[in-house]
């Protein structure tokens, strides 16, 4: 039998047909939440109020605001039972229904420190805030038995001074207590903030917030309610979630929703429950491979369940609010939501086929080398996979399911990335302002993408060989730089070391050459020892220094070793890194390896002519996605 999900406002808690009882088993530590957690629920719960107070269009018909989920399981053992009515001493505990706690007694705790709260300082008759306080649900505790009657106590509400922990006798009350203070600090700020807000006006309408029921229209709170079945072991539920192998984020909840028991009313019902939650796992260990969720995604994260990203792809849930907590949840919330057993099953098979066929448009891009460096660049880029995923859609429906049709509109939102860079009259340049290291790493990482596309679309080999894929997962873990491969201009303080260290690449020095390196000791001399080496090995101060033909892609952590060093002594360093097999991107090995040497001299040399071959090639990789 499945764990059940569902939510339950915190009015059915104590003022719905059951009254419930929550039992604190001894394996849970003490209340111990802080200030900025109570005054964090409180702003929350009077914002939701506010925004919902005034609203004339009933379009708050059915709103609630969702609190984080709370897992337990139905006490059903007698003894057990016996002894919480012994520690109540009330003879209408037969009518309350008496849930373990597994997770979530900070957060019930809190609302129930709120609720006693408001009820003593509404303008209430003291008749009725006793039959609140009756009504109210129950915590008790198996090790601290004390804490009921404390937690019930009239001077818990009207002590709200400043507290040391030794004033009380035990922590929990400590903290308890401070709940109490904070409360009355933070309603008391917020009426010094308007002075047309009647006293008692903020504990009203939080309280009535907290008191709607499941059966009212009016907007309420709710718990995410996740119940355990009989079968299990709280002790050991306790520890796995508490360890993180159950954690109950939006998706794993939106997983509970998909496989309940209810979901499969037809013959082999448990056959199809089983495949839904291998599905569900396939998908998930898919997405947990780097080099398939980093063509997704250019944010160097690691989320517990990456399959959210499905769900909110399915949902449409990609918005700025959409990712507050617990609205992805509540979107497939409420398509469960009260429904009957024949209608959940077919809105459940919709939704899981929604999801599956999600995941497998992702698949068939990640399979096809092409379409996955096309939607990787997109993404590391800017654009969001929200949006590429909802263009492939809208493209389907208007011209079919076309592979090469989607190929070529992938193309033109590469267009509209690097929209504006034009190729200049000489053919080997590009006109743009390379002062933005952003632009320039987008255009080559455009040239990476499409060399590789292009060597796969005149090989012999298959199409889905991912000889021919970038590696994305390596471009986000690690940090890259747009490299001069003929050195920039160096500060002051680096022109002695720079000499130091390239002297030795020249061996044809002349004795007046080699005396000037001897006795240069002014930054006038300094400068002219660089020349000299420069002319030697054929770097010039160009006015090329700042094209594309002088730029390449390379990791910071290589780039930043040499320093400003020479062309030869980068190229051995390079390759030396290459051969320990360490990535370097592909269009970047090519220039140190002087593949666009064009006379095949294979000087040590990043010379004019070296450049304007490598920027004629950069401009023809990049023609077909530029203004001509």
């Amino acid at each position: 039998m499945a764990n059940q999900i569902c939510t339950k406002s915190v009015g059915e808690l104590w003022n719905g047909e059951g009254k419930y009882t929550f039992y604190i088993p001894a394996y849970q530590r003490g209340y111990r939440w802080n200030e900025f957690q109570v005054k964090s629920l409180l702003k929350d719960l009077y914002a939701f109020v506010k925004d919902n107070k005034d609203n004339k269009d009933n379009s708050n018909k059915g709103k609630f605001y969702c609190l984080q989920p709370v897992i337990v399981k139905e006490i059903k053992d007698q003894n057990k039972i016996d002894a919480i009515r012994k520690q109540i001493g009330e003879e209408d505990i037969d009518n309350r229904k008496i849930y373990e706690v597994i997770d979530g007694q900070q957060r019930l705790t809190a609302i129930y420190l709120i609720l006693r709260y408001m009820i003593a300082n509404c303008f209430f008759s003291e008749e009725m805030k006793s039959c609140y306080l009756k009504s109210l649900y129950r915590l008790t505790f198996e090790t601290r038995e004390e804490m009921y009657g404390y937690l019930r106590r009239d001077s818990l509400i009207t002590d709200t001074g400043n507290h040391k922990q030794t004033d009380k006798p035990n922590i929990d009350e400590y903290h308890v207590q401070n709940t109490i203070t904070w409360t009355k600090a933070w309603i008391t700020n917020e009426y010094s903030k308007c002075t047309n807000i009647l006293r008692g006006n903020i504990e009203r309408d939080i309280l009535e917030l907290l008191f709607q029921n499941d059966k009212s229209e009016s907007p309420n709170a709710k718990f995410i309610w996740y119940e355990i079945t009989d079968d299990k072991d709280p002790v050991k539920e306790f520890l796995s979630v508490n360890n993180g192998k159950i954690p109950l984020t939006e998706s794993e909840l939106i997983k509970a929703l998909f496989l309940q028991k209810r979901n499969f009313q037809n013959d082999g019902k448990n056959l199809k429950q089983i495949e839904r939650a291998l599905e569900w796992e396939r998908m998930e260990n898919t997405l947990h491979r780097d080099d398939f969720w980093y063509f997704l995604t250019s944010k160097k994260v690691n989320p517990a369940n990456r399959i959210e990203l499905i769900l909110r792809l399915t949902s449409g849930k990609f918005g700025p609010g959409d990712f507050e907590r617990n609205v992805l949840f509540g979107e497939y919330y409420d398509k469960f939501e009260n429904k009957s057993s024949n209608d959940l099953e077919e809105i459940s098979k919709e939704e899981w086929d929604k999801v599956v066929g999600c995941f497998r448009v992702l698949e068939d891009w990640y399979l096809d080398p092409i379409k996955y460096n096309m939607i990787g660049y997109l993404v590391h880029s800017g654009k969001s996979i929200y949006d590429i995923y909802v263009d492939f859609k809208e493209y389907n429906k208007e011209s079919g399911s076309s592979r090469k049709g989607f190929q070529d509109r992938l193309k033109e939102m590469i267009r509209e990335t690097i929209k504006g860079l034009e190729i200049s009259e000489n053919g080997f340049s590009l006109n743009k302002n390379y002062k933005q290291q952003g632009e320039i790493r987008k255009v080559l990482l455009l040239l990476n993408i499409n060399s590789l596309n292009e060597q796969l679309n005149n090989s012999k080999v298959g199409s889905a060989s991912s000889a021919y894929k970038f590696p994305f997962d390596v471009y986000v873990n690690q940090s890259w730089d747009v490299e001069h491969i003929d050195s920039q201009t160096m500060n002051i303080g680096d022109k002695i070391k720079w000499i130091e260290d390239n002297k030795g690449c020249v061996h044809d020095l002349s004795e007046e050459e080699n005396e000037r390196f001897v006795t240069a000791f002014s930054e006038e001399e300094w400068d002219e020892c660089i020349k000299i080496i420069r002319e030697k090995i054929g770097e010039s101060d160009d006015e090329m220094k700042d094209e594309i033909g002088n730029l390449t892609l390379l990791d910071s952590e290589t780039n930043r070793s040499y320093g400003n060093a020479i062309f030869p002594r980068k190229q051995e360093r390079i390759l030396e890194e290459i051969r320990k097999g360490k990535y370097v991107p592909y269009c970047t090995q090519m220039v140190f390896y002087k593949n666009f040497d064009i006379d095949r001299k294979n000087l040590p040399r990043w010379d004019t002519e070296c450049k304007k071959a490598y920027g004629k090639y950069v401009c023809e990789q990049l023609k077909s996605y530029l203004s001509l």
